[in-house]
């Protein structure tokens, strides 16, 4: 999980953010973990002989999810604030 919404974080905010680095909020990064869950652990299995339908596999979708938000996309924004912090010095100098 941590791949996918990190994955979407740096497209959505070069799309929609003028390469800001933006946060989700947790009911969002749930509905994610909901929908990739559905996708690989109930929809998938009956179509391919490599997904299993684990319910395991549903609970570390969900601790992921919550290890992202908790943990990396706080570090994932203030790491990017900070070269957009280190970039705008950088111009106001060199202008």
């Amino acid at each position: 999980m941590p791949i996918i919404i990190h994955c979407s974080s740096i497209v959505g905010s070069y799309v929609f953010n003028n390469g800001r680095a933006h946060g989700y909020p947790l009911y969002q990064i749930w509905i994610i973990s909901f929908f990739t869950s559905l996708l690989f652990e109930w929809i998938m299995p009956q179509y391919t002989t490599y997904n299993t339908g684990d319910i395991a596999d549903v609970a570390a979708y969900f601790a992921g999810g919550l290890f992202y938000f908790c943990f990396h996309q706080s570090f994932y924004i203030k790491k990017n604030h900070q070269l957009i912090q280190d970039r705008n010095n950088k111009q106001k100098f060199t202008l």
